[in-house]
This record gives C-alpha cells, structure tokens and sequence, in this order.
C-alpha cells in the first residue's frame, strides 16, 4: 500500500514525496484526490501530486487538501490548463 511506503521512506529521513497514480498519468480525468490526501495525513510529509490533473478546479482541490505540488503535462499542452492561472491559484492569488 502506498500509505505503508511513505511511511517506511519518512522514517529514512525524507520530507516530500511525489506520488504518481499511473492509471489517471495522462487520462485528464483528475487525481486520485483521495490516495493523495491519506498519504499526506498519514505520512505528515509534503506530497507532490503526478497523474491526471486536468483543471483549475483539480489545482484548487489538491491545495485544499493540503498538496505540496503538483506535476501538470498533458493537461497543459493540450489547453485544458492554463499554466499561469493554475501558478495563481497555487500561490494563493
């Protein structure tokens, strides 16, 4: 389980890691808002999200959840996110 590994990889010292859902990398169809944000209570480390963000409302959500950061690709390239407004709303502007 993820949660079991963040753990494991908090006790060697680390303070962020990037968790990645291969099966929403790509599909812009959101994150797996849910496995996020019990990494992040569980693991108390920052965790950047990677795999299927796609919208403003997607960046508002994983910052509300408490999300360190997240990894954007597709979404960007294709237009359905605008780099500069997603980098507002993560800063809190």
């Amino acid at each position: 389980m993820a949660t079991d590994l963040a753990l494991k990889l908090k006790e060697t010292g680390l303070k962020e890691i990037l968790y990645t859902d291969i099966a929403k990398d790509g599909m812009l169809q959101g994150p797996n808002f849910e496995s996020l944000k019990e990494i992040a209570e569980v693991s108390q480390m920052r965790v950047i999200a990677s795999g299927g963000v796609t919208t403003i409302d997607d960046i508002k959500k994983l910052k509300a959840d408490g999300t360190f950061a997240a990894i954007v690709g597709k979404a960007i390239y294709s237009g359905k996110l605008n780099l500069q407004e997603a980098i507002k709303v993560a800063r809190g502007a």
